[in-house]
């Protein structure tokens, strides 16, 4: 748990889903679509952690104080818009390396691909 007593594991929940949505758009998904969202995700995830670091400030003293829970003991009080803020901001800042990677390995194999469907095609052309 951090300061404000978020567990540390909320900051990879929206790296997850994405690589959870990225291994699926293989087998279901369109040569189209993983483009688009090897492209996306990683271009989306720096203007929200941009997005994150400037919103953080304003957000304070927009909901309500909540308990911080240190181990059993209550230790102090947070606003619960800066808790958000700062889960929000995690999940960010940890979908920037994972929306690299994602789009690193979109490149290279739908680069792959390509060539391989390209081979194919003029094996086939010899033929007729």
């Amino acid at each position: 748990m951090d300061s404000l007593g978020v567990p540390a594991w909320t900051a990879w929940i929206l790296p997850a889903l994405l690589v959870l949505v990225w291994s699926l758009a293989w087998p279901l998904g369109t040569r189209r679509f993983r483009w688009w969202f090897g492209t996306v995700v990683p271009v989306g995830a720096v203007v929200g952690v941009v997005v994150s670091f400037v919103a953080t400030p304003t957000v304070a003293g927009s909901g309500g104080d909540v308990d911080v829970v240190c181990g059993n003991t209550i230790c102090g009080q947070a606003d619960s818009g800066v808790i958000a803020a700062e889960v929000l901001g995690a999940n960010l800042l940890m979908s920037v390396p994972v929306g690299a990677a994602l789009f690193v390995l979109t490149l290279i194999v739908e680069t792959t691909l390509m060539v391989r469907r390209a081979e194919a095609a003029e094996k086939e052309a010899a033929r007729r």
